[in-house]
């Protein structure tokens, strides 16, 4: 495989892996969440809610994106979708009331909605044959891994403050100036 083709490569896995990230972060925050927000009426469903919205978004917007990337392209929606999902993911940090986070958090399921579409598309353009065989089941190896490597260092966050699982979504702007450079039509 060329250099180009293994950074294309690595930088998709990496994106696929967010997609992930974007649901593991979070959980072992979740009954801190609520209890930061016991006095808001409803506040053990509204931060279970914080984990659903960001599924709910994916499969609302999965099928758009498909076609945005279509109109859009390929490369503005994977960068968008990156800048989103930094923007999204991290605000809640900065946050003091349960609402807003949750509007972050269907923000941040249509930023996984593009990256997850985007990434797989990606795949399939760049690659043929057995290396794009290859990459998808490295793909869903790189999930596996990132899904359980950040739930142990969500754990660590979360230990420091309900509010620290919330940066990790910032590792997406290593990716950001990497697309840019290597992601083409």
């Amino acid at each position: 495989m060329k250099r180009q083709a293994v950074i294309k490569g690595c930088i998709l896995l990496i994106t696929s892996s967010l997609v992930v990230i974007g649901g593991a972060a979070v959980v072992p925050a979740l009954p801190q969440i609520r209890d930061q927000f016991i006095t808001v009426p409803h506040s053990d469903l509204l931060a279970r809610m914080i984990l659903a919205l960001p599924n709910l978004m994916i499969t609302l917007c999965a099928f758009f994106a498909g076609w945005i990337i279509d109109r859009i392209g390929r490369r503005k929606l994977l960068i968008s979708g990156l800048f989103l999902y930094v923007a999204s993911g991290s605000l809640p940090f900065f946050l003091t009331s349960i609402y807003p986070i949750l509007l972050c958090r269907l923000v941040f399921g249509i930023a996984l909605a593009s990256l997850m579409t985007t990434s797989t598309t990606l795949i399939a353009d760049y690659f043929s044959g057995e290396q794009r065989n290859r990459l998808m089941g490295v793909q869903a190896g790189c999930m596996a891994f990132g899904a359980m490597a950040v739930l142990l260092l969500s754990g660590f966050c979360a230990d420091i403050s309900w509010r620290a699982p919330f940066l990790m979504y910032l590792c997406a702007l290593c990716v950001i100036p990497l697309a840019f450079k290597y992601i083409h039509e």
